[in-house]
This record gives C-alpha cells, structure tokens and sequence, in this order.
C-alpha cells in the first residue's frame, strides 16, 4: 500500500470512527494500521511451509 493510499484510508478510519463516538486522529489511525500490518507479516514469517517475507521497513 503507498503513501497516499494509507493517509486516505487512515483519514477514512478516523471519520468513520469519530462518527461512531470515538475520538482518534488519522495518525493515530495510520500508526494502528501500519502496527497490524507489520505483526500480519511476522506471524506470517512462522507458519510452517511459507517462505520468508520481509515487510517494506525491515530493509
């Protein structure tokens, strides 16, 4: 996901939650989203049968 594609969609969590009565910014929103990405891609790093990946930041 690029830059722009994550500020969008962190911006879109923001509202949407801020709408259901939660207040957080979208960089907050942008730092959760980021957080789950990175803990899919090292849970996904211990399964058995797959290959290694990397995430874009471990470089």
């Amino acid at each position: 996901m690029g830059w722009d594609a994550e500020k969008f969609l962190s911006e879109k969590v923001s509202q949407r939650m801020a709408a259901e009565g939660f207040q957080h910014t979208s960089e907050q929103c942008l730092e959760k989203l980021k957080k789950l990405q990175y803990r899919k891609q090292k849970d996904s790093n211990g399964w058995s049968g797959n290959g290694t990946n990397t995430w874009r930041l471990d470089a």
